[in-house]
């Protein structure tokens, strides 16, 4: 592995930005590969030595599909498989069956899933789970480099996967995520990785668990709004290649609606968040309405619950005493992220990481003064202090949005 070495780490370059689509959400129709190819599922042959020689690359597909929903294990398969240089190998989890841990083989025409292993029923959001996997890979498919993409749902802050199960004929899911703790120790624990890739999490371009596995991988690449699969597909046969035929490639990494961010300046964005967050604290009791409709105009990510980060510090600009916090923060955000695409007509106001920031928009953005959302924030923001994010722990950001809505106002004092 060649974590922080001098040559950068090579993956999902420039032809990004022309294979992944810019739809960023969910598609009701979208071109697969070619389902009449068959992916062919047989037992390890005698032919297969392991471990095996060191490769360029190891690709770990993490696939927690143990829900009501798409698999894409045929999809992967058809368009992602080892090769001299590489090795693929995928944990799938399956809803209603057990646990796979199989080497992706074959062709294009002819893909090949080989069975390793047979894990039985296992929680895809256990930090054990990925901790094992991981070593399997390490100890039976040395590499130089590890590239892991991790397929389920999003929880952004708060992780992303979460095990389900069937109980009858309903999905019951166990609300156990990986956190970005429960990641960072994973990851930790091989060594660290030199690239996350998060291929259908919804969310993950967020700047928390960004921050808090900024020691354990080289390159994240995160949705910021919803996503799916869908966003994936087409690119990655072109991955497949490029690992195969360019290992040492310098990184030009563009994504469709996602951020890609370079962990090297993550800490002096921690320093300017503290900044912004102080000076936002500073101005509050005088300019809350003002930093109330900078929220209320900004680009809320999920449900109201997170934000853009530059774009709510850029509507912050024109606050006075916010003008250097708030222009020191932007830039502080975009020389993390290496590139990014975004859907204009979707997401006007996307820039490529996200906060955490719960907000009820209204029409009247003074309306909130009442109160009508802290409530929720302050059941959500229990579970975010304690959370034991680097970036909670690092930065007085929670302080200013427990601040923000402890300020309470007479609907009438705005006309007094």
């Amino acid at each position: 592995m060649s974590r922080r070495s001098p040559l950068a780490v090579a993956i999902v370059a420039t032809f990004l930005f022309l294979t992944l689509p810019l739809s960023g959400v969910h598609r009701e129709a979208v071109t697969f590969p070619d389902p009449s190819i068959t992916v062919e599922r047989r037992e390890p042959e005698t032919t297969l030595i392991l471990p095996r020689a060191k490769r360029d690359w190891t690709v770990l597909f993490y696939n927690a599909a143990d829900f009501y929903g798409y698999n894409p294990v045929d999809d992967f398969a058809r368009r992602m498989r080892s090769s001299p240089n590489v090795n693929v190998v995928m944990l799938e989890d399956t809803f209603e069956g057990e646990a796979t841990v199989w080497l992706v083989e074959g062709t294009a025409q002819a893909p090949v899933l080989i069975a390793l292993e047979e894990w039985g029923e296992i929680n895809m959001g256990d930090d054990d789970v990925l901790t094992e996997i991981l070593t399997y890979c390490q100890t039976t498919f040395p590499s130089r480099r590890t590239m892991l993409m991790i397929y389920q749902h999003d929880a952004a802050w708060r992780g992303a996967v979460s095990d389900a199960h069937p109980i009858g004929t309903r999905e019951v899911r166990t609300a156990d995520y990986l956190t970005p703790e429960e990641m960072r120790v994973s990851l930790d624990s091989v060594g660290g990785i030199d690239a996350l890739l998060f291929t259908a999490p919804c969310l993950m371009g967020a700047i928390e668990p960004i921050h808090h596995l900024r020691n354990s991988m080289d390159l994240y690449i995160g949705s910021e709004p919803r996503s799916g699969f869908a966003a994936w597909v087409d690119a990655l046969p072109e991955i497949s290649d490029l690992l195969s035929t360019q290992p040492d490639l310098e990184p030009t990494a563009k994504v469709a609606m996602t951020a890609v961010a370079s962990t090297s300046d993550l800490d002096a964005f921690a320093s300017a968040l503290d900044a912004f967050a102080v000076a936002l604290m500073d101005v509050l009791e005088d300019s809350i309405e003002e930093i109330r409709i900078a929220r209320n105009d900004s680009q809320d990510l999920n449900y109201e619950e997170v934000v853009d980060s530059i774009v709510f510090a850029k509507r912050c600009e024109s606050i006075p005493g916010l003008e250097a916090a708030s222009a020191a923060f932007q830039e502080a955000v975009s020389r993390v992220i290496t590139d990014a695409l975004f859907n204009r007509e979707a997401f006007p106001g996307a820039t490529g990481l996200s906060i955490f920031f719960p907000f009820r928009k209204n029409a009247d953005p003074l309306m909130g003064l009442y109160n009508t959302y802290a409530p929720n924030f302050l059941g959500q923001r229990e579970h975010y202090a304690v959370s034991g994010l680097s970036l909670v722990e690092e930065t007085r950001w929670d302080e200013f949005l427990a601040a923000f809505y402890s300020i309470v106002r007479d609907p009438d004092s705005r006309d007094s």
